[in-house]
Formats: structure tokens, C-alpha cells, sequence
């Protein structure tokens, strides 16, 4: 099962061959995979 969380991207790099991202879901901050949204940017 998915689950969609609603965040804020503050950081994005990349990981090898992973599209990577700090991602700031209201005070916590955890690492996101980014793979599936190359799109995404900062402050998304």
C-alpha cells in the first residue's frame, strides 16, 4: 500500500544513479527517493 504525505522539497542531489531529496514533511525531515518525479524542485 502507498501513502501520500504531503511535504516540502528543500534539497535535492543525486545518489549514484538515485535521484535524491531531503524532503520536510511539517518539522520532521527524511530522505526521499526522487527517481519517479524528475520533475520535482526545490521548494515543491
Amino acid at each position: 500500500m502507498c501513502l501520500s504525505i504531503p511535504g516540502k522539497i528543500t534539497e535535492i542531489s543525486q545518489d549514484g544513479s538515485l535521484l535524491m531529496g531531503m524532503v520536510d514533511f511539517g518539522g520532521v525531515t527524511r530522505e526521499v527517493c526522487l527517481d519517479y518525479v524528475p520533475e520535482a524542485q526545490v521548494g515543491q
